[in-house]
């Protein structure tokens, strides 16, 4: 196996205060491990407070890399030849931690959470963390996140009581505090007696990490729970927390992954803890990663990626404060814009999930029918969708699109077969080859192969603005105008309390495109270049959209929680 790593340098939507430090931008790294045709990915979020900055975790990285074997399963051992190596370094190990478990997962086909009996159905809420700033402008923060069912207010200033006052004033969300071990012993137990009439679910770290003995003391007056956060780093600090505190906060990074998390929750489960899983910064990797050990905790804190001001994976998606956990292969996370954040020397191809050698049977034999001058079908293209995306989430994406490529064909008396299968193929080689670099290049090469028409292969080509490919024809145009649409439609669908598609109306679609945090993966800029060059109004566009996607709500899974699950299914999927 060959280890990676680059850095993964992600500005922040707005500055990230704490009690101690305010940060501006992550500096992460991307760590990949490549076994043959397949690469495992994690993410490395290193800290100064823990004793880790990048510079520190490429260099660990460098003395890492000669010592990982040849067998990604033995993930145990792994982990304990590389702490002879170089003791500590729990952010780095984290990122390689992941990286194996991701590799693991996609050999097997399988998500990680299956890989450790775990259910999706069975995850807690998650916080979303409000940053120290002015009581009133943290009660600002405050009514923004309403969409949040729990919010996580950052304390350790001379105002606390006042921005807890102001937010629950605006608020009624579950509120738990963060004082980032701001408070001494004094201050901690005058806080406890003003912040109990506020309903405070929790106080994490309010005190120093090192002192053990305060913290027992505050919880056995304190009639809110104290969690440990600082105090907590690795298996080895839980014993001596038993009775200090009700619960911990467990961080892949601080205690080097998803190997060590699991650990580190049992233990905590045989001391009579409760248990939070938290992050730092980090984007969507890291978060999903530490999503997949949600079923197994009390608490969540997974909202890092939702700082950034754009995150460069797409993975684990949140609905109504709750983490939906993907169903790809490993942590089933893909890259959407990393060429965004790499430098061009350190771009590569990051491949999907599955074995290359089956997935190359499955796409012989999608092209094998058109192969003696027969004319691509729907149908045709369907078994390059089953050959090479068995994401159902991108699947429902593809399938949103033909419909909306469909209904403008027939408003504009166009071939409607031919811009079907444009909307339902434009994404088919994203799941494998998801770097925006090679995206649609490879479904270009597939396209040709099969026969299909220069036509579609041109505006497959065209919607992805890496390749610079001029939008001069009208099929071209459709296709960028509907595609992150039908996201955004489908997203705000989840979010009504029927999750249908039914009712809704493109106000409502409109007010979720205005707020940044809601759905951050959808460019709200293409969408509305893509209008402009369509030559359409927006609020007509999106009405148009919406009623092409009620004609296969069952597909999609829109038509409502009175009503069974739709599935994807080819079938169903042209009946538009």
């Amino acid at each position: 196996m060959e280890l990676f790593a680059q850095p993964l340098n992600m500005p922040l939507a707005q500055p990230f205060r704490i009690s101690r430090s305010v940060q501006y931008e992550a500096h992460n790294l991307l760590v990949r491990i490549q076994e043959g045709d397949l690469v495992g990915i994690g993410e490395c979020a290193p800290r100064t407070y823990y004793g880790e900055t990048q510079a520190t975790a490429m260099a660990a990285v460098t003395q890492y890399a000669e010592h990982l074997g040849v067998d990604p399963f033995a993930i145990e051992h792994i982990n304990a030849r590389l702490d002879r190596v170089l003791h500590r370094n729990n952010a780095v190990r984290s990122g390689i931690d992941m990286a194996l478990y991701d590799l693991v997962g996609k050999k097997l086909g399988v998500p990680v959470y299956r890989l450790l009996g775990l259910s999706p159905a069975h995850t807690p809420p998650t916080s979303y963390t409000i940053s120290i700033d002015s009581p009133a402008e943290m009660a600002h923060k405050a009514i923004l996140a309403r969409d949040y069912p729990i919010l996580k207010i950052k304390l350790g200033t001379k105002h606390d009581l006042d921005i807890v006052r102001e937010i629950r004033d605006v608020s009624d969300a579950i509120l738990r505090v963060d004082a980032n071990a701001a408070w001494t012993v004094k201050e901690a137990f005058r806080m406890i007696e003003l912040l109990a009439p506020y309903r405070i679910e929790l106080i994490e770290q309010p005190i120093p990490p090192g002192d053990i003995a305060g913290l027992k003391l505050l919880r056995e007056h304190s009639p809110i729970p104290i969690f440990a956060d600082e105090s907590c780093v690795t298996c080895e600090d839980i014993p001596r927390l038993a009775g200090a505190v009700d619960g911990v906060n467990i961080k892949l990074v601080k205690c080097g992954g998803i190997s060590q998390a699991l650990k580190m929750i049992h233990v905590a489960r045989a001391h009579g803890l409760s248990v939070m899983i938290g992050c730092m910064v980090e984007s969507s990797l890291g978060i999903t990663a530490a999503a997949h050990l949600a079923p197994l905790v009390d608490y969540l804190d997974l909202d890092g990626a939702l700082l950034l001001a754009e995150d460069p994976f797409i993975g684990v998606e949140m609905v109504e404060g709750r983490l939906m956990l993907p169903d790809g292969p490993g942590l089933g996370v893909r890259p959407r814009s990393l060429g965004r954040f790499l430098e061009e020397s350190e771009r590569r191809i990051l491949l999907g999930a599955g074995s290359l050698t089956d997935q190359h049977k499955e796409h012989d034999h999608a092209m094998a029918s058109n192969g003696n001058g027969h004319h691509p079908t729907r149908a045709d293209a369907w078994k390059l969708v089953e050959a090479h995306v068995q994401q159902d989430s991108l699947r429902r994406h593809m399938q949103a699109v033909e419909a909306a490529m469909r209904a403008y064909a027939r408003k504009y008396g166009e071939d409607e077969e031919l811009w079907g299968m444009t909307g339902l193929l434009h994404d088919v080689d994203y799941e494998e080859y998801p770097d925006l670099n090679v995206h649609t290049h490879m479904a270009a090469q597939w396209l040709r192969e099969g026969g299909y028409d220069e036509s579609i292969i041109h505006a497959i080509l065209a919607h992805n603005d890496v390749n610079n490919i001029p939008r001069d024809d009208l099929m071209s145009k459709a296709l960028v105008a509907c595609d992150e649409i039908t996201g955004l439609i489908r997203a705000t669908a989840l979010m009504r309390p029927d999750k249908s598609i039914m009712n809704l109306e493109a106000p409502s679609v409109r007010k979720k495109m205005k707020d940044k945090s809601f759905a951050r993966e959808i460019h709200r800029e293409t969408i509305i270049n893509g209008v402009a060059e369509l030559g359409v109004d927006l609020d007509e566009h999106i009405t148009f959209v919406i009623e092409a996607m009620r004609t296969i709500a069952p597909v999609l899974g829109l038509e409502g929680t009175g009503a069974a699950a739709g599935t994807s299914t080819a079938g169903e999927a042209s009946s538009s």
